[in-house]
């Protein structure tokens, strides 16, 4: 009640009606999930649902199934790959359970600017614009700034983008193939293809292609590992 200022009967009261409800749901999947601590809303939204028995039950919350795609090829890592999976992650994810409120991209730009654990020489910002997403608006753009190489691919001038010393712009979503993993409380197991409607306006590429050209021109394990010609072939 001092933390939310919430009256101590009114707690009792709708913790009493939620818990005596034949069928009680919190739901709590709206909203933006770039706070800190948004993570651990939804975990105790649904240990509410967890503690009455309304997880995978009828009138309940639906759990969402697995997609059987197939699975990625074998690949031989080379030498330059194994020396770089040997290095810690930079989000200091390494060996940390993976709910540390610390990790990840709230962590990074702080350790981007730290060079911890060691100076980041590049960083590629994909469909990702922190300086407007994230709330650490400042140490990322201090963090790109002092990144000595930044490529964004973004297919708009937006504000990371602006501070990239590169940019290969995709190509917006009506004018490239692409793929979803639908993710939501109606418990339906699904994935979509798109396939483009109109050729790019502009001199735009899928970042996909691009990255299956530079795996190519580097050849070796790296062309073996990415044997596709095109985004669209991959999907095939």
């Amino acid at each position: 009640a001092a933390i939310t200022g919430v009256p101590v009967e009114q707690l009792f009261r709708v913790a009493r009606d939620f818990a005596d409800s034949p069928v009680a749901i919190a739901l709590g999947e709206r909203g933006p999930a770039y706070r800190f601590g948004d993570l651990y809303a939804r975990m105790a939204i649904h240990s509410l649902n967890a503690l009455v028995g309304s997880i995978g039950s009828a009138g309940g919350i639906a759990v969402q199934g697995s997609i059987p795609l197939t699975p990625w090829p074998d690949f031989a890592p080379d030498s330059v790959a194994q020396a770089g999976l040997a290095r810690p992650r930079v989000d200091g994810s390494d060996g940390r359970p993976a709910l540390t409120a610390e990790l990840g991209a709230h962590r990074l730009p702080g350790n981007v600017l730290a060079r911890k654990p060691y100076p980041l020489n590049a960083l590629f910002l994909y469909y990702a614009n922190p300086l407007f997403s994230s709330p650490l608006r400042e140490q990322w753009k201090r963090a790109l700034a002092e990144t000595p190489f930044v490529v964004s691919f973004s297919p708009f001038m937006d504000e990371s983008a602006a501070q990239a010393d590169l940019i290969l712009p995709d190509s917006v979503y009506l004018e490239r193939w692409r793929d979803d993993e639908i993710t939501h409380l109606a418990g339906i197991t699904a994935f979509s293809i798109g396939r483009p409607v109109v050729p790019p306006r502009y001199d735009t590429r899928a970042t996909e292609d691009v990255i299956l050209q530079l795996a190519h021109g580097l050849g070796g394990s790296i062309a073996a590992a990415l044997p596709w010609a095109t985004h669209a072939e991959l999907l095939r």
